[in-house]
């Protein structure tokens, strides 16, 4: 009996050991799948859920501050809002802290009860729902940022019922024919001496008796503006390359707000920079067949007395990108290209900038 029971319990024994050795490869296996599952989930989901938690974290900020705000996941996701994001990041040292300081300035409002760092901190996370806005509108932030700048100002210093309506006010004003400048004051003006009386309110504080209230509120806006371009200009502004070749006939004077440059009929003219396209036909004032094209910092360069157009207003162009062939329209007395470049509405001389040969 006694050998019998001894031979029996090696026996069992043997057999848990075994089973337990199943067992535990069991569960690796089951955790090896779950592993595998969740790696296969997190890399289908992480993006999309990431994007959702920012625009809830966004959308709460502005709860909290009484400015019932959606931001849609999509546009967190958006490439060309992140290329918004690295021109805010780009500009934000020194570009958005010298705005921030110069701002300070002559009566301006920009971040006056807030320290600068909490000042970025609400302009980057206010941006996501500029972009929102400004793109449904029809504009491209990322190629205009003076649209983007003057809407995160609007946000510091006006209401936010009223700054959400700055895009849609600035298209209208684009539409009308006015030029960028000109486009962005009027939307300024609009919004902050319309609607809300918070708005009324914060452009009259500076505004002496003895003056116009409205010629006031414009001035206000026109420095405005021309603050934020001032700080936009050494950031943005594009490197010119020579539009096409040719010899000098004619250099920028007083009377001549260009240069000619003068070759055959059909010499290409190539785009000097970056930029759209805001006007490419006729022109009455004697340039013939002309193209006009504003870049990032809001110039503009002038193409005038072509033979033909290769591009169509609205269209975006790159540097060296062939716009038109050199012809002799308009009031020219040869074959040659007139050539303009124009900063914040005003004519310099192209030829050191576009380092004409």
């Amino acid at each position: 009996m006694v050998s019998g029971s001894y031979l029996v319990y090696p026996r069992r024994r043997i057999r848990r050991r075994v089973r337990r050795k199943h067992l535990w490869r069991k569960r690796l296996r089951s955790l090896l799948v779950l592993f595998i599952i969740c790696w296969i989930v997190y890399a289908i989901v992480a993006k999309p859920v990431g994007y959702f938690l920012r625009a809830v974290e966004y959308s709460a900020f502005g709860w909290v501050r009484v400015e019932y705000l959606w931001i849609k996941p999509q546009t967190l996701a958006n490439e060309q809002f992140q290329e918004t994001r690295e021109l805010i990041e780009t500009l934000e040292s020194p570009g958005i802290q010298a705005l921030i300081a110069a701002s300070r300035q002559d009566g301006q409002v920009w971040c006056i009860l807030e320290t600068p760092s909490h000042c970025l901190r609400d302009l980057k996370r206010r941006l996501s729902l500029i972009y929102q806005d400004l793109s449904k509108a029809g504009i491209n932030p990322p190629s205009d940022p003076h649209a983007v700048l003057n809407t995160l100002d609007l946000y510091q210093s006006g209401s936010r019922n009223g700054s959400r309506r700055f895009p849609e006010e600035y298209l209208a004003a684009r539409e009308q024919g006015r030029n960028s400048f000109e486009a962005l004051v009027r939307a300024r003006f609009r919004i902050l001496n319309g609607g809300s009386p918070f708005d009324k309110q914060v452009v009259q504080v500076e505004c002496p008796p003895q003056q116009r209230l409205r010629d006031c509120q414009i001035v206000q806006q026109r420095d405005r503006v021309r603050a934020i371009q001032t700080i936009l200009q050494p950031y943005l502004q594009p490197d010119f390359i020579q539009p096409t070749e040719g010899v000098l006939s004619q250099g920028f004077h007083l009377y001549h707000e260009g240069i000619d440059l003068a070759n055959r009929i059909g010499t290409p003219i190539i785009a000097s920079a970056d930029g759209e396209v805001i006007f490419s036909g006729w022109d009455d004032w004697g340039l013939g067949e002309m193209v006009k094209i504003r870049h990032k910092d809001g110039s503009v360069t002038v193409y005038g007395h072509n033979r033909e157009l290769l591009v169509q207003q609205g269209e975006w162009v790159k540097q060296g990108q062939e716009i038109a062939k050199m012809g002799n329209t308009g009031n020219s007395t040869g074959p040659h290209l007139h050539f303009e470049i124009r900063i914040q509405g005003k004519a310099i001389d192209p030829a050191p900038l576009a380092k004409i040969r």
